[in-house]
């Protein structure tokens, strides 16, 4: 026990030696910051109530209790919900983890999630989060998945295992961004493949935005194939509407 309390201590003490000589910074605006700094923090848009039942997308009316996107078609997850709406100096943010190799903007993500989420994870009480994973050729060149360290640092806060092999992309899918809604589901059929000897029963995708559900619902199919059916998913961000980003 003392081993495993002095390990900690040792893990507080390097990562605050690294916070004096790298100082944080505000992943919206850049500057020198303990997290999101005030003035980017009054413009970020939350995602509260009303929103959908399912995706967790905004909605117009207390009264509606799907979006039009989940009205349209049927999802192979249970229930997801994401913090932001995925716009303006997030959406920047959002790039620069993925292309400028800004993973310590996840920490400050991850510690906002984390609280945001909790009475979710309170209610769904998922056994394990699992990152949604990137073609192997792709992060190779990455050099990170941001989902990965998204979920790994969530882990810590909510005091769940993270499993990292259940899940596999087997399918390199390129990028997504210019296909309309049926191009992204047809393009990510059979991307994903689940593969576990233990038996999981309520599980937990995690992602760093989430759009129109397509990558989200590919990963959830190759779990149920897996013989998962409770299969939940948090985001940092998420898109409004039926729009595709």
């Amino acid at each position: 026990m003392r081993k495993i309390e002095w390990q900690d201590r040792e893990k507080k003490l390097a990562k605050g030696a690294a916070k004096l000589l790298y100082p944080t910074r505000c992943p919206i605006c850049g500057e020198i910051a303990q997290g999101i700094c005030m003035d980017c923090g009054v413009q970020l848009k939350v995602v509260r109530q009303p929103y959908c039942y399912q995706c967790g997308k905004p909605v117009d009316s207390p009264e509606q209790e799907y979006c039009p996107d989940c009205l349209k078609g049927h999802h192979s997850y249970t229930q997801g919900c994401a913090m932001l709406l995925y716009e303006g100096k997030v959406k920047e943010a959002i790039h620069k983890i993925k292309y400028n190799n800004k993973r310590e903007y996840l920490e400050t993500f991850a510690e906002l999630l984390a609280r945001y989420g909790e009475n979710k994870i309170a209610l769904w009480q998922p056994e394990v989060l699992i990152p949604i994973p990137m073609y192997p050729k792709k992060q190779k060149v990455r050099g990170y998945n941001q989902a990965e360290i998204l979920a790994k640092l969530l882990g810590e806060y909510w005091k769940l295992p993270v499993d990292t092999d259940i899940l596999r992309k087997r399918k390199d899918t390129g990028a997504q961004k210019e296909l309309d809604r049926t191009e992204r589901r047809r393009n990510l059929q059979e991307a994903f493949v689940a593969e576990s000897d233990r038996q999981y029963e309520r599980v937990l995708l995690v992602d760093d935005v989430y759009t129109t559900g397509s990558t989200v619902d590919a990963a959830a199919s190759a779990l149920r194939a897996c013989g998962i059916y409770e299969i939940f998913f948090t985001a940092i961000c998420i898109g409004h509407g039926d729009m595709v980003y």
